[in-house]
């Protein structure tokens, strides 16, 4: 009976198992790997095979990757590792425009298109390509400032945007630039055949490396200065100044003599010292929006004061990054270091050798032009300007024809004693900066600004009755795979009212007001916010990879840094019953957004280990504004007096994320790790760059 009973349950489990198996068929490796399928009944039954199924598939792909030396990110060990490199993910979401007056966003615009290999455009990138094909078509004839500038600089500009296609692989440019199309050791000419002057012309010196750069600042009189460690104080050397002569030759022996260096080693160096770049970059701008107050008859009465508090928190910042070089060993003057070089630097050095000639002549063009190419604008009809350095009538016929306009019409603009429109030939009264864009991919990571500012004064029948103001603003929407929009906006402004003067601030973060403020106070202002500086604000999204079959979940962050920085006064005294007044602004206007993106993975996957590695930098973005505007009377005539300069400071979208995966028994040698690159931009934008200068003291009556 008991056999009986027995060999019955055996048999009962034989069926179970059997029409288990029915019901659930061996399942391919998409099921393996899908989300559903796991958390269905079924996948107990076949967890070892689909196991095995993923590892063996894991190997084959893994395998086949082209193999780099990579550093680790602290999840999986640090250190460097031989890892499988699988290309980066196309952007598809991007739509890169705008920074129209900005050499970075013409480069911007050209390098998307290749890194897109021309397909899956946005319409702004359309209408770009559109506009490089009809530029190729139309001869030498130049019909925008952009193409102005491109044509110039044609044989630079081409191999600039091909190197697009690389991203962030800057080892991968180099080696373009080295190889027998590229640009080192290479003659570069216009379109129209004229040579362009070398990028490197073996003179100019440079430092061993960005710390070197340190020169501990001034301060306003009378204030205490920061004091220095005596580490940081070695960075302070005229020899480490002007160590090397770069030139193409160099660039090439210095990547040899660090080829047993790993390029992410290099790379790591380079980010850490545009950081550093970063903070000399910021401590300049403080310390000429206190200098743009030199010699104006109103001054806010703790200037000198919140100056040199600025000042010295930055330089602290500054002190602490030197004495973390020094540990590093790149303050050593004695041996090459790792510090020394890098493939980003190469890059970073011809992009700020070729800027410095490019932006000039783009800011030129778009402030004597106005943008304007027409039929009847004045650069086709030069003829009209009655100028004896202008003897021809067209001057859009090339781009030597359009640079020579600019030097002829700039100098007779610059000697005239009235202020007049360039691009209008009309007496002006004021100026204004606008511009903004954006840059990277809506379905990864993207972000845009906006930004300017202007002056202005105005008058009736009186020149009592004159009105002057100064404004600026900025404002950065943001995208994580695909979430987003705008994440702040700041502006601020000072102008006259009558007897008034007044003070107007606006700080919006996600469309809400957290900060408004407005003062008006008769006669005289004297007011200064060192920094109005929002709480940080981090916004999160999340997408899902398939990484090699296996599913990953990546949440991107955005940290998001918000403030604007005032240092405002102004007065105003007016006497009608004899036409008189004074009115007096002064100060600085400085909205600044920083916008860093993160990004965390969760896994999920039984024996699949990750970690990521980077961060994107999406906008980082000071914009000052300084100067001083003012109507006043000498006692006998009336006087506009204006000193108004705007800049920008910038890096967009500098970094990459990438994600580090391993299956199975790691560390161990049978340990297979792929890198699988989530985002990564080559970037641009550096130190401040002036946008607007207008200077000039004039009589009214001239006007």
């Amino acid at each position: 009976m008991r056999l009986t009973i027995f060999g019955a349950a055996l048999a009962f489990v034989a069926f179970t198992a059997t029409t288990a198996h029915a019901s659930c068929p061996t399942p391919t490796l998409t099921q393996c790997v899908d989300a559903t399928y796991r958390a269905g009944s079924c996948f107990p039954t076949h967890q070892t095979h689909c196991t095995n199924l993923i590892n063996s598939d894991w190997n084959t792909q893994v395998s086949a990757l082209p193999q780099r030396y990579r550093v680790m990110p602290s999840e999986l060990g640090s250190g460097i590792r031989r890892v499988g490199v699988q290309p980066g993910l196309l952007p598809t979401g991007t739509n890169t425009s705008g920074h129209l007056t900005l050499v970075d966003g013409l480069v911007s615009a050209n390098q998307v298109l290749y890194r897109k290999n021309f397909a899956n455009l946005g319409p702004d990138e359309l209408a770009h390509a559109a506009a490089l094909n009809a530029w190729a078509q139309n001869g030498t004839t130049i019909t925008s400032c952009r193409e102005y500038v491109h044509e110039k600089y044609l044989d630079y500009a081409t191999f600039e945007a091909k190197a697009g296609k690389h991203g962030y692989d800057a080892r991968a440019i180099f080696n373009d630039a080295y190889a027998s199309n590229g640009i080192a050791y290479k003659k570069l000419y216009s379109k129209s055949g004229t040579e362009l002057a070398r990028i490197f012309d073996g003179v100019k010196k440079a430092e061993k490396n960005a710390y070197f750069r340190f020169v501990p600042g001034p301060y306003p009189a009378g204030q205490q200065p920061y004091t220095f460690s005596q580490t940081a104080l070695k960075a302070n050397s005229a020899q480490g100044r002007q160590f090397f002569t770069p030139t193409d030759a160099w660039h090439a022996q210095m990547s040899q003599t660090l080829a047993n260096v790993n390029d992410d080693v290099l790379d790591d160096s380079n980010r850490r010292q545009q950081t550093f770049g970063d903070l000399l970059a910021a401590r300049e701008s403080a310390w000429k929006s206190y200098q743009s107050f030199n010699g104006a008859k109103f001054r806010p009465k703790t200037l000198e004061a919140t100056t040199a508090a600025e000042l010295r928190a930055i330089d602290q910042r500054i002190d602490a990054a030197l004495v973390a070089a020094h540990a590093e060993g790149c303050l050593n003057l004695n041996q090459i270091t790792a510090c020394d070089w890098s493939p980003r630097r190469y890059y970073d050095m011809v992009r700020r050798e070729l800027d410095a000639r490019r932006q000039p002549d783009l800011t030129a063009c778009v402030r004597l032009t106005g943008g304007d190419f027409s039929p009847t604008s004045f650069i086709r009809n030069a003829d009209k300007l009655k100028l004896k350095n202008l003897p021809l009538k067209d001057y859009t016929l090339s781009a030597e024809l359009v640079g020579a306009y600019l030097v002829a019409y700039g100098g007779a603009m610059d000697a005239s004693d009235v202020p007049v429109d360039p691009a209008t030939g009309v007496t002006r009264r004021e100026g204004r900066y606008d511009d903004g864009g954006e840059s990277g991919s809506r379905d990864g990571f993207g972000g845009a600004v906006s930004y300017g500012g202007g002056w202005s004064a105005e008058w009736g029948s009186s020149f009592c009755e004159a009105e002057v103001a100064i404004d600026g603003y900025g404002a950065a929407s943001v995208w994580i795979f695909g979430e987003g929009g705008e994440i702040a906006a700041v502006s601020g402004g000072i102008r006259t009212d009558d007897e008034n003067v007044v003070l107007n601030i606006d700080v919006r973060v996600f469309g809400g007001e957290v900060y408004t403020h407005e003062w008006n106070e008769e006669a005289e202002l004297d007011f200064q916010i060192a920094d109005i500086r929002l709480p940080d604000t981090r916004i999160e999204a999340k997408s899902t990879f398939i990484i090699v079959f296996v599913p990953v979940s990546i949440a991107g962050g955005i940290e998001v840094g918000l403030g604007i920085q005032f240092n405002l006064g102004g007065q105003v005294w007016r006497d009608c019953s004899i036409n008189a007044v004074g009115i007096d602004l002064t100060g600085t206007a400085r909205p600044y957004v920083s916008l860093g993106a993160t990004a965390s993975v969760a896994i999920g996957f039984p024996g699949l280990a990750a970690g990521l590695r980077g961060r994107v930098n999406i906008a980082t973005v000071s914009l000052p504004l300084r100067g001083s505007v003012g109507v006043y009377t000498d006692g006998v005539d009336v006087f506009l007096r204006l000193g108004l300069s705007f800049g920008i400071q910038q890096r967009y979208l500098d970094g990459r994320i990438s994600l580090f995966a391993e299956l199975g028994w790691c560390p161990g040698p049978f340990c297979l790790t792929a890198e699988f690159t989530l985002v990564s931009w080559t970037g641009f934008g550096g130190p401040e760059v002036v946008l607007y200068d207008d200077h000039f003291d004039t009589r009214l009556a001239s006007l």
